[in-house]
């Protein structure tokens, strides 16, 4: 990248140097042309990871004789951070009541389909007074399950659920009652708190 200077401040940048000087002709690789004056490499920096903030490129600075890449941090507000770490709970919430679980060595759906799929084969079952149920499965086997273990499943992706939600709610109420404290700000402890803490185990 490249910048035009002026009295040791950028006066442009950045800068496309055919397009700036369409009347010198440089070579394919722009590392070995000769500049023009007043033209000065700028060296590439990292971009900086900041959580909760906005990141743009700044004005290029001279260090050591040598023009570099700066950036601009500028961080959300409370409010912002606030909600988006309580999108990024809701989120947690939905991957994990939603990801199955593994009962008994065996991986159970947890998705609201397959709950209802379950619940469902379970009324009509009782109904018709059976002792067990055939059941499609992903891989287009079909297996037979006891009601019993049918209504076992059902209990078991229930309180996967409930503790899911029992666990968003507990992060919520956490993260409503952040204040500032003399050690840290309530930004600080936004971005220090933990959302996968105190999730269900998905193995029964």
């Amino acid at each position: 990248m490249f910048a035009l200077i002026s009295d040791n401040q950028v006066s442009k940048y950045p800068i496309n140097l055919r397009k700036e000087f369409p009347n010198i002709s440089f070579p394919k690789d722009l590392s070995k042309a000769t500049l023009p004056e007043g033209v000065v490499v700028v060296e590439t920096s990292l971009v900086p990871s900041q959580k909760y903030s906005d990141v743009k490129e700044g004005t290029p600075t001279l260090q050591n004789g040598i023009w570099s890449q700066t950036w601009v941090i500028t961080p959300h507000t409370d409010e912002q951070v606030k909600a988006e770490l309580l999108a990024e709970v809701a989120q947690k919430k939905f991957q994990v009541t939603t990801g199955g679980i593994t009962l008994n060595g065996k991986l159970i759906k947890t998705d609201d389909a397959s709950q209802q799929s379950i619940l469902s084969a379970i009324v009509i079952g009782k109904q018709m007074g059976l002792t067990s149920v055939d059941f499609h499965e992903s891989d287009d086997s079909y297996t037979t399950i006891s009601m019993d273990d049918l209504v076992a499943i059902s209990n078991a992706i229930g309180t996967h659920k409930q503790q899911s939600f029992s666990a968003a709610k507990a992060h919520y109420e956490a993260i409503a009652a952040i204040v500032a404290t003399q050690d840290k700000t309530v930004f600080q402890q936004y971005c220090e708190y933990d959302i996968t803490t105190g999730w269900p185990n998905p193995t029964k």
